[in-house]
């Protein structure tokens, strides 16, 4: 019996811990150019990064302002399209395609605040898509194929939004890719005026922005006709170039992330965690089986609650150097807590189902006929 449950045992921590840190490596970076025309294609797992940091203005808390030129796979999809990262745990700029709707998200550092704005139906259709962002004084523009679609007031894009590591069809600290087409990118300095939003969508249109360059205020501009290669060439010598690395990778990503950072809500989230919990129920329950035997019930409880931990941690840690996968400590939580479960089954389990007397249970509400006839 004991070596029954200690194959049990050795099969249930191989499983965990195979299913944990599938697929062991990071994968091929799928980013292809277009064929006979401009434009990078991102698979499910691609990416682009910066090959350095966009320089910080002397002006930092000057307007900016971007427009990018893109065609999602799918309709129905979610993901990062583009995001600048300085270090701070989180983006100074995203925009991420949040199913048909686009979602912008500028971090203010000052007040470690994230407000994000949502505009809805903009990707409606397997189209190409032409969004402008423009910061004004106390307001951002959002303009979709030349026209504005909103303004939102208090939510500015500034200089040093537009700062540090570019990351495009994923995000710079955890995995959340996007797929389709980015065929162009452009990067301002100040505002773009209502009219300069129209001509350059024109323009990116007809001429793949070719005429971007004369703009005085343009910081990048990427028109992704190359062809081929593993180089993004900017027009501007004064920004970097964006490079396309050969497996998928996530720029900055933490290890053991804390529960609150973690934590995003919907139905989801909560599935996780409880796909979590009941996954290390068994474990739990045949490691606390296999050590009563050499073990009081406490102490086996105890060591099935530990080895739960212990295979968790190692799961979460090696999931950090995985870019398809999160490392949280969340998971080290929920995982520990099925362990708990499980050991509790084991040793309460049998007392608690004996212990209901299910022959009273039906007879609750049975009246022995000797007493019907007293009270008649």
């Amino acid at each position: 019996m004991q070596r029954t449950l200690r194959l049990i045992c050795i099969f249930l921590i191989c499983a965990l811990l195979t299913i944990g840190v599938w697929p062991f490596h990071a994968p091929k970076n799928q980013v292809a150019w277009l064929l006979g025309d401009a434009g990078l294609y991102f698979g499910t797992h691609g990416s682009v990064v910066s090959r350095t940091q966009f320089p910080q203005s002397s002006k930092a808390d000057s307007d900016a302002s971007l427009e990018v030129w893109l065609r999602p796979k799918r309709q129905n999809a979610s993901g990062t399209i583009l995001a600048f990262y300085v270090g701070k745990g989180f983006p100074s700029l995203a925009l991420r395609q949040s199913l048909g709707d686009l979602e912008v998200l500028v971090s203010d550092f000052a007040r470690r605040n994230r407000p994000r704005i949502y505009i809805d139906d903009v990707f409606l259709q397997n189209a190409p898509v032409f969004i402008t962002i423009v910061g004004r004084a106390h307001a951002m523009d959002v303009y979709v194929n030349g026209r504005l679609r909103k303004r939102v007031l208090d939510f500015m894009l500034r200089n040093h939004d537009v700062a540090g590591r570019l990351v495009l069809a994923n995000a710079p600290a955890t995995g959340d890719s996007w797929s389709g087409v980015i065929q162009g990118l452009a990067i301002f300095r100040g505002q773009l005026a209502p009219t300069e939003v129209v001509a350059h969508y024109l323009d990116w249109r007809q001429h793949n922005g070719a005429n971007l360059s004369r703009t005085k205020t343009a910081l990048a501009i990427y028109p992704f006709d190359d062809g081929g290669g593993r180089v993004v060439r900017n027009q501007l010598r004064s920004s970097p170039e964006l490079v396309i690395p050969e497996h998928f990778f996530v720029l900055r990503k933490p290890i053991l992330e804390l529960p609150w950072d973690e934590y995003y809500g919907g139905w989801s989230y909560w599935k996780d965690i409880a796909i979590n919990v009941i996954g290390f129920i068994p474990l739990g329950f045949f490691v606390t089986a296999y050590r009563c035997a050499e073990r009081s019930r406490r102490g086996a409880a105890l060591n099935a609650i530990a080895t739960g931990l212990v295979l968790s941690l190692t799961i979460e840690v090696l999931q950090g150097f995985l870019p398809t996968r999160d490392s949280g400590t969340t998971d080290v939580i929920t995982n520990t807590f099925g362990s708990a479960l499980g050991a509790i089954l084991y040793l309460y389990g049998p007392a608690l189902w004996q212990g209901i007397h299910w022959k009273n249970v039906f007879e609750l509400n049975t009246v022995p006929v000797e007493q019907v006839d007293r009270a008649g």
